[in-house]
């Protein structure tokens, strides 16, 4: 009698979570703690409020590399899908580290034109990297087309790293990443030499929101790759700040700015600035101007009504001119205002409001030659 046993082979796929190689005997619980699995059929990956530490390979290859997810791309798409708060975060251990990647989706010989990975899921996902000393460090690296759907990411890298990129896909093959179905992405990186995000091509639907802000540029992206973001309108400042900033004029490079604001629908904003003052006794009003980051030339007309302190202003208190919003308070009304802070509140069409704080002071008696600016506001 003779009896044939079969010795199961397991099965591995190119798929590295926090150096871990997935196979047939670990796929469906990766780490050990019921947050990271893997369906080989769909070939999606699964993050369950999992927070996955930077890690080396534990088959020894590329062992100054550490990644929180590595995937060299077989077939033509690969999923990851969010449930919860998930975490890719650094690791400091190693003194012979050059590269970090907290997820670096690679392509297989011949697939670099067909590789198009997706993020997807109403859960979040956060990257923190030290970029010290390092020669490449990417917060999400795909070599194909990336698309982000519905889910909320966040990447911060800091330090002075060479070849810094929060999230890039690939420029010199020109891909596009797609931001759509309400995602939000915000992308900090430190560093003059850096950049926030890095495409061939950015595709933002509305109901989306983009915010990106790097010591050297914000957002480096093909011209001709820019035709959403110019549909929706950007705020932008030269600056690494989210202060003062102007709205793009659509035809000046992107690249450069430090700050680039791509909102989810038509903003509004007061470009006078906050924490203005009128003096009571002034001649002239105090003038406000509003902008909106697209349709500009509809400001005026979307225009519906102004508050002061939670009070309907009637229109012998004020007077609007177009040139966007001239809004002009008059100093009949503000002479009745207390000697304090006030909120201003204009209300746009869509229920939007913008609120600004100004205030009122008594004109100082040792200050009898004082001389009212135009505007009425200092």
């Amino acid at each position: 009698l003779y009896v044939h046993w079969t010795i199961p082979v397991s099965t591995s796929w190119n798929l590295f979570v926090q150096g871990v190689h997935v196979n047939s005997d670990n796929y469906k619980d990766i780490l050990g703690n019921k947050t990271v699995s893997y369906n080989p059929t769909t070939n999606t990956l699964t993050l369950n409020n999992a927070t996955i530490k930077l890690e080396k390979r534990n088959d020894g290859s590329e062992s100054t590399m550490l990644y929180g997810i590595r995937y060299n791309v077989p077939r033509d798409d690969f999923n990851i899908v969010l449930k919860g708060n998930n975490y890719i975060v650094d690791n400091n251990s190693y003194t012979d580290i050059t590269n970090k990647y907290g997820i670096l989706i690679a392509n297989a010989p011949g697939k670099e034109t067909l590789v198009t990975p997706t993020i997807s899921g109403s859960g979040s996902l956060t990257i923190n990297i030290e970029s010290k000393d390092l020669k490449d460090c990417r917060g999400i690296d795909s070599r194909g087309d990336l698309t982000i759907n519905g889910s909320k990411i966040e990447v911060n890298i800091t330090g002075d790293g060479k070849n810094v990129m929060g999230i890039y896909a690939r420029l010199d093959k020109h891909k596009p990443i797609t931001i759509n179905n309400n995602a939000e992405i915000k992308v900090v990186t430190e560093g003059d030499g850096t950049n926030s995000i890095r495409a061939g091509k950015l595709v933002v639907s509305e109901g989306s929101i983009v915010e990106v802000m790097s010591d050297g540029k914000a957002l480096v992206v093909d011209d001709n790759g820019l035709d959403t973001v110019r549909a929706l309108g950007a705020l932008v400042n030269e600056k690494a700040s989210y202060l003062d900033c102007s709205v793009w004029d659509k035809t000046t490079s992107i690249g450069t700015y430090k700050y680039v604001y791509i909102p989810e629908s038509t903003m509004y904003f007061n470009i006078s600035g906050d924490s203005l003052t009128w003096y009571k006794g002034n001649t002239n009003g105090a003038q406000f101007i509003y902008k909106a980051n697209v349709n500009d030339e509809n400001t005026y007309d979307n225009f519906i009504n102004v508050k002061v302190d939670n009070i309907d202003l009637t229109q012998s208190d004020y007077t609007k001119e177009k040139g966007s919003l001239i809004l002009t308070l008059l100093p009949s009304y503000l002479n009745k205002l207390s000697t304090t802070e006030h909120t201003l509140t204009v209300t746009f069409e869509g229920d939007i409001d913008v609120e600004t704080k100004f205030y009122v002071k008594a004109r100082s008696s040792s200050n009898s030659s004082y001389i009212a600016p135009k505007t009425g506001i200092e």
